[in-house]
């Protein structure tokens, strides 16, 4: 336990830092009103408060927590399962998937002008996945790989040829999305259309040897980390089309027990997802430039970012690990800590879902201008269909630097409040009374008062172009 001890200690050294004040990604400087310490401190104790206003206005018990939620056949998006339109947006999905593929591979080789980059980027990890996280999961519907698949094996729904191995768990689905999250934040190729197009392909061969192989919904819920990621985001949105599908309040699904999470690997990959948004907004401060002049070179490019970056994946995992094993001691528990980290783990959703929401959607509404552009001409030819001429202006429509920056400070605060409200209604099912869920929450809130600190810390740190060591 020495070493987790240490990561909060140097955790904490990170949060007392000191730092300018800029806009982070609004393009843009802000200049609080406040000191940034008054700040800081401000932000961590809502999250705080909200702990304790949680804790007066709950019961004893959760037997009384049950969300109100309507069928989705009593209402109008009853349209949703309509087998036309299921068709028609599955079509459409592999269309994109086609379409993007050859743009990338024949299309204009830079990156704002190629479809398949804005395509995967832009409007499929931030666009759609914004859409999952706001309205709900329709992967399940979309998936264009899954569609090819079934158009083209007749019978794919039959019985597999092979059973999956139970020890593999989740792990080739933690491996791929390692490689994303690389791509994303320290490979150059993920600029390059045509690496894109043949990681696209290399990917489509993944998914498709491993459904011939072990069976198409096996494989995609085992195997494949974006059916995984898109799963867990759903369970905040308010849309669920699981079954008969229905209506209900934002957040409420992340409190009911997740069976997949007891699955080997499968807290790594949720806590992978919180880990990659956060290092992408620390690698613009000048913290990450001071580290990437310091650190000696290695021969092999990129190798001592990419140590870096599995470093502070460690790190996160190990103090959440920590923050488990603390409640084990506080309440006594004869649970052990990976019980009650796989328990809780889905908690940690809305803190990842604030920073996605915030760090990206200022990105979604420029870079989003030439996506348009590449939609209406894919290969570069100079298309330009009626009304889709424009300049794309690289400035944010319609909001104010201000503006920008008060909306993605409050949307970390309110994610962390809700994942606070998640992780009571959680601790209520898990323990036998109220003030023993109480206490058990308290290194779980100290947690979220750290993290919350360190998020608007990397808020308010200065922009920089992050250079790789």
């Amino acid at each position: 336990m020495w070493l987790r001890r240490t990561l909060v200690v140097l955790l904490v050294g990170l949060v007392m830092a000191p730092g300018r004040v800029l806009a982070h990604g609004a393009g843009g400087r802000y200049e609080l009103a406040i000191p940034q310490w008054l700040f800081l401190v401000g932000g961590g104790a809502t999250v705080a408060v909200s702990f304790l206003v949680v804790s007066l206005v709950t019961g004893s018990d959760d037997r009384a927590f049950s969300y109100r939620s309507r069928p989705l056949s009593a209402t109008p998006l009853r349209v949703l399962h309509a087998p036309a339109l299921v068709a028609a947006v599955r079509t459409l999905a592999v269309v994109l998937l086609v379409l993007g593929t050859a743009a990338g591979a024949f299309g204009p080789r830079s990156f704002d002008e190629n479809l398949l980059t804005n395509l995967v980027w832009v409007g499929w990890w931030i666009g759609y996945t914004f859409s999952v996280i706001l309205v709900g999961n329709t992967w399940p519907v979309l998936n264009p790989w899954r569609t090819v698949y079934l158009w083209v094996v007749p019978g794919a729904e039959h019985p597999p040829r092979r059973v999956y191995p139970q020890t593999l768990g989740h792990w080739p689905a933690v491996a791929v999305f390692f490689v994303f999250a690389w791509l994303e934040l320290i490979a150059p190729i993920s600029q390059s259309p045509r690496w894109m197009a043949a990681l696209a392909v290399a990917y489509s061969v993944y998914l498709w040897v491993g459904m011939a192989l072990f069976g198409v919904d096996n494989w995609l819920t085992a195997a494949d980390p974006f059916t995984l990621l898109y799963d867990y985001l759903g369970r905040f949105a308010p849309l669920s089309i699981r079954g008969d599908g229905e209506l209900r309040s934002y957040g409420v699904g992340l409190v009911d027990r997740h069976d997949a999470l007891w699955r080997p690997g499968a807290l790594l990959l949720l806590v992978m997802v919180l880990y990659t948004v956060t290092f992408d907004g620390f690698l613009g401060t000048p913290e990450w430039a001071a580290i990437a002049r310091s650190v000696p070179p290695l021969p092999v490019p990129y190798a001592m970012s990419t140590l870096l970056m599995v470093a502070g994946l460690l790190f996160f995992y190990e103090s959440y690990g920590l923050v488990a094993w603390v409640m084990t001691i506080l309440v006594g528990s004869a649970d052990d800590e990976g019980y009650l980290a796989r328990r809780f783990a889905l908690s940690l959703l809305p803190v990842a879902l604030a920073y996605q929401l915030s760090h990206f959607f200022t990105y979604l509404l420029t870079q989003g201008q030439y996506l348009l552009l590449a939609l209406a001409d894919p290969f570069g030819r100079g298309w330009v269909p009626a009304g889709v001429a424009f300049d794309p202006s690289g400035t944010i429509p319609f909001l104010s630097v201000g503006a920008v920056w008060q909306l993605q400070v409050g949307v970390i605060v309110l994610g962390h409040v809700i994942a606070v409200w998640v992780a009571h209604h959680v601790a209520l099912d898990v323990f036998d009374g109220r003030w023993q869920a109480i206490r058990s929450q308290l290194p779980m809130t100290g947690a979220m008062v750290i993290y919350t600190v360190v998020g608007l810390l990397i808020l308010t740190r200065t922009t920089v172009d992050p250079p790789l060591p």
